[in-house]
């Protein structure tokens, strides 16, 4: 019935499933698929048993389920007669796991299955089937494909359904299928039946043609058996075990029927004991659907007992099932007789069960096979017996037989003889030889094999040392000794060795001297061997041997030199000794700046020498002010107590120190004081605190107080930078307070408003009169203010238009216009949005890192992230994590919201300190606006104060601070700096600012800020990088 390949494929191309029913029923004669059917040929509740077939198969993604892992026959059947079975590929019983799941069903450790449903037993003849199901908490509805799995609808195949005749005509549509969180109806109809009750003709068979979604690569098509309703995908939880109880069909009021025609009794089927959707007629047959209504099945007691009759277990098996619940085989521990077994008198796990059948389990006994094993084995030797512990077990059961311990090894008495030792050595002297014996023993028992008396190293002779005078002995008479020194009671004695010398000659007053020294040991003597000449010494006054008046040199000799007079032959005509100097007189006194001078004279000659007396140096008093100076310029003096001439002038050193602390109402005033002189001073370091100033606008309808000062009038106060003010707005009689209103932003409604000075900031309490003009304020998402208009009703109010935003669709006003018309007292309403879910994102982190988000995830990139949608990265032994290096957060893992693709990487970090960061800045698609996103990150014992963007129009990075809030721009074309607070609270989150130039012209610049209090409590505030937006 399959026309050609380029006519059915028009269908495939539509998106639609095209399927031709084959006529073989007993009407095939009469009929083809799509015609209307004789009301005689009707088939009526008695003649047929229709009933749903729910066919579970893998979810490969690319919608050909019925042919991954098919039949061949089928699948290449030139002709299509062959109808498929599908149990081949059917995962009934399957539990979701590695192991029973193809892999085309699983990914990412993730289990994907497709439930298909196909009406069977209809006679030939259909007209309508309306149904509705549910599914189980193990499953989850939703379309798998090669980018992953989207819950929701899970309708696979096809997205809308057609059932064609031979030339390709549909008669029967998807009329209507309709998805909930929790339930699916589907409805398969003829698009009009001419008369209640009528049918149409399709058939027992159908084929899907060509390439279709069910279609095979040969282009020829799948023959399956009934009528197909759809398909629908589902992700299934680990160990999920798959079978049709996992899908509920649901009674509805307003779905409750299965038909076969219209609402004719006699063409209507039905639930067992349910009534149609009137809730009036009662159905004339019953649909039976798998899972729902099983047939009935017989049992069957199967019993597993030992030959004894002791039962090992029973189970309910149903006729022609194979048992499921199979015992283990009992087992009996090896005794002396032997080892042990069972086995089954009949294998359970292949018998087919028709009645109630016993399971024997027969013992069957083995004798040992012994084997030996020594152990504990301790060696024999040549002299010395060994032993060993011989055990005997069964080298099949492990069974022990029988333990010797301490089986003999007998000694081998066969000596080995081990290298010659020396022992008893007598080493050799100067006088004899060095004797010891030579002892063999056996290397490996020890015992001694021989001994003999060995002579060794001759005599040493003797090694005599230096020849000593001997002290009792002297002059001529002298003798000397030598001590061996091998041995020193060896001695050797002999007269010494003399030869004689002149040391000094004969003169006048001196006689000859002869010195006898022993050449041997060095010994000597002297003797008068000539006496003196005779001769009268008679010395002048001496004279110095040097100049005198110099300066004293340290080692040179000092000495004078006399001459002989006297008559005769001198033999010492000159006579030379030491000068001997007196202590020494001041002869030049030392100074503050110049050494003085002490001269030492010779008592004998007069000759003289000088040593340098050292300068005293300056013996200064105290540092006293020079009083013609002053201040920085002053100057101080000190005079030398030695010379009251000598004065040294310098600069006064000064130390400095605040005295008074700036505050809102006094400067800084610093003390400088010279740390030598004590002179001191004062001067204004720094001028009265700036502080942040608060200016609140007049009002009327109420009044309003300012840290307590009254600012009705309007006025303005001063606060310390990081400090807290309160305001306080109290309404008249018939008014109501709105807000405190900065810019065009209500930053709170409460009456009672307290907050930390960061910046200067104007506010303008909004009130309204409840019987005068009537308060309305609309506000964005972000809080920001919209329009704020005083109309004396709602009547005269103008709604204004909602901004946009990436990723959101407005929705609506909180309150209908009917509502904010008729309003008569002040009201805020809110934009309200959806999120899209058109726009996605690619989030990317390091290769080795976690990318996760709901039940998605993935190692180092995830594509495909809806817009708005908390993703978390995290990656084991990370300290932190950055942004174009940047660090974002601290810890292993980092959660937060995508607005645009973004990098993100692990890093390290040593310390740790609060930070904020920049992430994005995207235009608004059709909108002036951008969307500037930061992110901030608090640690461990820092408190969180606020956070916000300081932006405008066209500035630079210096003028983006909290400081220069409300200043032009440094640049010619710069607007002025504004501020917006988070609304959130948390320490570490995203936030958003929400801005853009409405001339898109310029650049839109923007820099987050975060402001905290140290573990020391000290306020401090940090910014992140600049972001612009230029626009094009």
């Amino acid at each position: 019935m399959r026309k050609s390949a380029k006519k059915l494929l028009s269908g495939v191309m539509a998106g639609l499933m095209v399927v031709s029913m084959a006529p073989i029923s007993a009407l095939a004669a009469n009929y083809e698929p799509g015609q209307y059917v004789d009301a005689a040929d009707y088939v009526s509740a008695a003649d047929i048993a229709p009933e749903i077939d729910i066919v579970w198969t893998a979810y490969n993604g690319n919608n050909k389920n019925f042919i991954t892992n098919g039949d061949e026959e089928w699948q290449n059947s030139a002709d299509n007669d062959t109808v498929a079975d599908l149990s081949k590929v059917d995962l009934t019983g399957k539990t979701a796991n590695s192991t029973d799941f193809p892999a085309s069903a699983i990914k990412s450790g993730k289990y994907y299955v497709t439930a298909s449903f196909i009406l069977k037993n209809t006679g030939g003849q259909f007209g309508n089937c309306q149904l509705k199901f549910s599914w189980a908490d193990s499953l989850k509805m939703g379309k798998r494909t090669a980018k992953g799995f989207t819950a929701g609808d899970g309708r696979v195949l096809p997205t809308e359904s057609e059932v064609s005749d031979a030339d390709g005509n549909p008669y029967l549509i998807d009329a209507a299928s309709k998805h909930r969180d929790d339930s699916y109806y589907l409805s398969i109809a003829h698009p009009k039946l001419p008369t209640k009750g009528s049918v149409v003709y399709v058939g027992d068979t159908y084929t899907f043609e060509q390439s279709g979604p069910l279609g095979g690569d040969d282009e020829l098509g799948v023959k399956l058996d009934g009528l197909y309703l759809g398909t629908f995908g589902f992700q299934v939880a680990a160990g999920t075990v798959i079978s049709d109880d996992l899908l509920t069909f649901n009674q509805d009021p307003n779905l409750s029927t299965y038909y076969m025609g219209s609402n004719d009794t006699n063409r209507l089927w039905s639930f067992t004991g349910k009534v149609d959707k009137a809730g009036t007629i009662d159905a004339a047959g019953t649909l039976k659907i798998a899972g729902n209504s099983a047939p009935e099945t017989k049992s069957y007691t199967v019993n597993y007992v030992t030959e004894d009759g002791a039962s090992l277990g029973t189970e309910k098996v149903e006729e022609g099932k194979t048992p499921a619940s199979v015992p283990a085989l009992p087992t009996k521990a090896p005794d002396a007789a032997g080892h042990y077994s069972y086995a089954w008198d009949t294998d359970p796990t292949t018998a087919t069960i028709s009645a109630d059948t016993t399971f024997t389990a027969k013992l069957t006994t083995t004798p040992h096979n012994p084997q030996t094993l020594d152990s504990d084995i301790v060696d024999a030797t040549c002299g010395k017996d060994g032993s060993k512990t011989v055990t005997t077990s069964c080298s099949d059961c492990g069974y022990v037989i029988s333990v010797e311990h301490n089986v003999v090894i007998p000694a081998t008495n066969n000596h080995t003889p081990a290298a010659a030792v020396k022992e008893n050595v007598k080493p050799a002297t100067c006088e004899s030889a060095e004797t010891y014996d030579s002892v063999v023993y056996c290397s490996v028992c020890g015992q001694e094999i021989s001994r003999t008396q060995m002579t060794g190293e001759a005599a040493l002779g003797h090694k005599w040392g230096e020849w000593k005078h001997d002290d009792s002995t002297a002059k001529a008479e002298s003798k000397h000794t030598r001590t061996c020194e091998n041995d020193a009671t060896h001695t050797d004695s002999a007269a010494c060795n003399f030869t004689s010398q002149v040391t000094q000659n004969q003169t006048a007053d001196q006689p000859e001297i002869t010195t006898y020294t022993c050449k041997d040991c060095g010994y000597s003597y002297t003797e008068e061997t000539k006496p003196a000449l005779g001769h009268t010494h008679n010395y002048g006054a001496p004279v110095a041997d040097y100049t005198s008046g110099q300066a004293f040199v340290e080692g040179k000799d000092y000495t004078h030199t006399a001459t002989c007079t006297g008559e005769g032959t001198c033999s010492q005509p000159t006579k030379t000794d030491k000068c001997t100097f007196d202590n020494g007189v001041e002869t030049k006194a030392a100074t503050c700046t110049e050494d003085g001078v002490k001269t030492f004279t010779c008592t004998e000659c007069g000759g003289t020498y000088t040593v340098a007396i050292p300068a005293t140096g300056h013996a200064w008093g105290q540092w006293s002010h020079d009083a013609a100076t002053a201040e920085a310029e002053a100057t101080h003096t000190r005079v030398c107590a030695n010379d009251a001439s000598h004065k040294e002038t310098k600069a006064c050193d000064f130390t400095a120190k605040v005295t008074q602390e700036a505050t809102l109402d006094q400067a800084e005033i610093t003390t400088y004081t010279c740390k030598d002189c004590g002179y001191s001073y004062t001067k204004e370091t720094a001028p009265a605190l700036a502080g942040v100033t608060v200016t609140v606008n007049a009002v009327e309808n109420g009044s309003v107080t300012l840290a307590g000062q009254d600012v009705t009038a309007g006025g303005s106060k001063k606060f310390a930078e990081n400090g807290t003010y309160t305001l306080v707005a109290t309404p008249n009689e018939n008014c109501t307070f709105v807000g405190w209103q900065t810019g065009n932003k209500i930053v709170s409604t409460d009456a009672t408003y307290t907050t930390v000075a960061i910046a200067d900031v104007t506010y303008t309490p909004v009130f309204a009169e409840s019987a005068k003009p009537v308060q309305f304020t609309f506000v964005d998402m972000f809080n920001n203010v919209i329009s704020s208009q005083s109309v004396a009703s709602g009547a005269a109010v103008k709604i204004p238009q909602a901004p946009t935003y990436t990723g959101y669709t407005f929705t609506g006003w909180s309150a209908d216009e009917a509502t904010i018309k008729a309003a008569t007292s002040s009201m805020t309403v809110y934009a309200q949005y959806e999120k899209d879910a058109a726009a996605t994102y690619t989030v990317t982190t390091d290769a080795d890192a976690t990318v996760a988000y709901g039940s998605n995830s993935a190692q180092g990139t995830l594509a495909d992230i809806p817009y708005g949608t908390q993703v978390t990265v995290s990656k084991a032994g990370a300290t932190a994590w950055a942004i174009d290096g940047k660090i974002v957060a601290y810890g292993d893992s980092y959660t937060f919201y995508v607005a645009s693709d973004v990098t993100v990487k692990a890093a390290s970090a040593t310390t740790q300190a609060p930070v904020v960061a920049a992430v994005s800045a995207n235009q608004v698609a059709g909108s002036y606006k951008v969307e500037f996103v930061a992110t901030r990150a608090m640690v461990d014992g820092c408190t969180y104060l606020k956070s916000g963007f300081v932006y405008g129009k066209n500035l630079t990075d210096a003028d983006l601070t909290l400081a220069n809030v409300g200043k032009k721009g440094s640049a010619d074309n710069s607007g002025v700096v504004k501020a917006a607070y988070a609304n959130s609270t948390e320490g570490s989150t995203q936030f958003i600012l929400s801005y853009g130039i409405s001339a898109q012209t310029g650049t839109a610049s923007a820099k987050a800020f975060l402001t905290y209090k140290d573990q020391n409590g000290k306020v401090k505030t940090v910014y992140s990088d600049v972001m612009n937006h230029t626009y094009a």
